[in-house]
């Protein structure tokens, strides 16, 4: 049986119904007040954020502001019947991944929330490591988004180094200054980030781990694995967390 990503939820208007259809998916750990959720943020292994609301506003956005600073390195996403445009640009500003109509289809939930886990994921795999978006330079700003937009496609160095205006060997000396390891390296390890994930939070096997990660084969999924962590699929799926997150600290202090 597979475990389920814990979610805290602040369920702003009680409609269970709405919230419901996550939970097969997602563990849901409800919060009514400010104070119930920071408690459940600080007490669970939280891997992100549902707010509910029936009508946003602008005039919640302080609320929103207040919640978000418990949990501003989680994915946070907003689950409304109607929202505001303004109220939906200012919760953009505050950094919320997501928003959900709740009148689209569940599957159409899932997905978005499940976008929104990865890219809150991996900003968290940087703040972890101490390499926060705000410290990097433009161009590799840029080059983040691309990778994470296209993720878990392995992209052409080149290509993406032309595609923001600069020489390959620029761009690789820039990125090598700015994350500690190459390029190519760099998107291997998010992949190999990810494959622990579906691991522990699905039901897929090794060789549909690949697969979702467009591998071409089991093999190079495996030999990617013992390249970056020194570790078969096998032995990765029983790392614990705490493990786990040390391993991959240290892809980016020592390539592999």
């Amino acid at each position: 049986m597979k475990r389920r990503r814990p979610f805290v939820v602040y369920d702003g208007d009680g409609k269970a119904e709405h919230l419901s259809i996550l939970s097969e998916d997602f563990e849901l750990i409800a919060a009514n007040s400010p104070e119930s959720f920071q408690q459940a943020a600080a007490s669970n292994a939280i891997h992100g954020v549902v707010l509910h609301f029936q009508i946003l506003t602008p005039a919640q956005i302080s609320l929103i502001e207040k919640l978000n600073a418990f949990t501003a390195w989680l994915p946070t996403v907003i689950l409304a019947d109607q929202w505001d445009l303004e109220a939906v640009r200012q919760c953009g500003e505050i950094g919320i991944d997501a928003f959900v109509a709740c009148t689209e289809k569940p599957e159409k939930k899932i997905a978005i929330i499940a976008s929104a886990l990865l890219a809150g994921g991996f900003r968290k795999l940087l703040a972890d490591i101490e390499m926060p978006p705000p410290t990097w330079p433009a161009r590799m700003k840029n080059a983040y988004q691309i990778i994470l937009a296209n993720f878990p496609k392995m992209l052409n160095v080149g290509e993406l180094s032309s595609s923001l205006g600069v020489h390959r060997r620029f761009f690789e000396k820039e990125f090598r200054k700015t994350f500690g390891l190459s390029c190519l390296c760099f998107m291997r390890v998010l992949r190999m980030y990810e494959s622990w994930h579906l691991m522990q939070y699905t039901g897929l096997d090794n060789t549909e781990i690949a697969d979702y990660l467009h591998y071409h084969q089991e093999a190079h999924f495996a030999r990617d694995c013992r390249k970056v962590f020194g570790f078969n699929p096998k032995q990765l799926r029983a790392l614990p967390e705490k493990e786990f997150r040390n391993l991959i600290k240290k892809c980016f202090l020592q390539e592999k």
